[in-house]
């Protein structure tokens, strides 16, 4: 019988087994997205169309009903939110000469060169932030995730995970390279790596304050830039991650497939790790991040047996797998909210919106937004 993979997450080990591994075909695996269905989020519906996945796609509602049009106490300069709500973006857009003169203020350093690309939608300013700070966990993350250089993942990988040796998703990022290059007990070894970890850090929060800052220094009031900054922050990391979601799943049914169920128990452990960061950990502040964690955890244990219970579940999968499914509604109930909200709220509520959802997550900050509404 070939040797299992220990259920205990720090536990790998490397043998033939993989080998064999690498020289099986992947029969039957199927995508990721046909397995879970659509993901009820602005974000996940933009991510399958345009291969990006944003912190927030404005106008995307899947209930279908258009925008509330903007009160009288609504944004000074209506058009933006107008044209965010219409899904113009355009309006994420800053001219080149203001970028310009956002850099120079700034020094030129690695995060004013991260706003600029995503301000200008121009790589060349995260190429020069690459060249000028290739040591920088933010350019490194950028840089992968966005296969800034073809040819070289594996160096930018060890450098991330040199750069920032507590933060798992650097592990995680590499356990997915390693999978695309048929290397699954690499593969394994970062996922039992990352399981060590406590860190999960995707710079998101950093990155949404430098994208504030160019926009208000190119004439945006305060709320407008918050808002357009929310519509051009993009977090690609995600699509890494389902990603490597994919590879685990389909590692998992070989598995069972050849009668090793501990060894497709451990995958599912790995894979409620990855999903855990997103749904409670330091990844869950936004609504797109824990959806896409959810489908994850569904994803990893959805082949297991429903009424078993695995130490690193608190309830028998089944049971977990109706506690995703709910969050899941709670959360689609929720989102759909996110355009009616930020149309009618004034500049005020716009930005203590912003500013909680940094602090306490996009969904206590819409809860907070649709009181303070109900109280006007």
């Amino acid at each position: 019988m070939k040797p299992r993979i220990a259920i205990l997450a720090v536990l790998l080990v490397v043998c033939g087994f993989f080998a064999w591994q690498l020289l099986t075909p992947r029969e039957g695996r199927q995508s990721f997205d046909s397995l879970q269905g659509d993901i009820e989020t602005p974000g996940k519906h933009e991510a399958t169309t345009s291969q990006e996945i944003k912190l927030h796609s404005f106008g995307r509602s899947r209930s279908g009903a258009n925008p509330r049009p903007l009160a009288d106490g609504g944004l000074p300069t209506r058009s933006v939110l107008e044209r965010l709500l219409a899904q113009d973006e355009e309006v994420t857009r800053v001219p080149r000469e203001q970028i310009e003169a956002y850099l120079a203020l700034n020094k030129t350093n690695a995060q004013s060169l991260l706003a600029a690309w995503r301000a200008a939608g121009d790589r060349d300013y995260l190429r020069q932030a690459a060249a000028l700070y290739p040591n920088d966990p933010a350019v490194q993350l950028n840089a992968i995730t966005l296969d800034l250089f073809p040819g070289q993942q594996r160096e930018w990988l060890d450098r991330f995970k040199q750069s920032a040796p507590e933060n798992s998703l650097a592990n995680y990022l590499s356990a997915r390279d390693y999978f695309r290059e048929g290397k699954p007990e690499l593969a394994l070894k970062e996922l039992g790596d990352a399981a060590g970890k406590r860190g999960f850090s995707d710079y998101t929060e950093r990155t949404l304050q430098d994208m504030e800052e160019i926009y208000m220094q190119s004439g945006r009031t305060t709320g407008e830039a918050k808002v357009v900054a929310m519509a051009g922050t993009l977090l690609p990391h995600l699509k890494s991650l389902r990603e490597l979601a994919q590879e685990m799943g389909g590692l998992q049914q070989q598995y069972l497939t050849s009668g090793d169920p501990a060894s497709a128990e451990a995958i599912a452990r790995f894979g409620w790790n990855v999903g855990q960061q997103l749904t409670v950990g330091e990844g869950s502040r936004y609504i797109i991040n824990q959806t896409i964690g959810l489908t994850i955890e569904n994803e990893l244990l959805t082949r297991l047996p429903p009424e078993q219970k695995p130490d690193f579940l608190p309830i028998a999968v089944k049971d977990q797998l109706t506690a995703i499914e709910g969050r899941k509604q709670a959360l689609s109930e929720m989102n759909p909210l996110f355009d009616q909200l930020l149309a009618n709220a004034n500049e005020a509520e716009i930005i203590n919106f912003c500013d909680r959802m940094k602090l306490y997550g996009e969904y206590a900050a819409l809860e907070w937004l649709q009181k303070k509404q109900r109280e006007r």
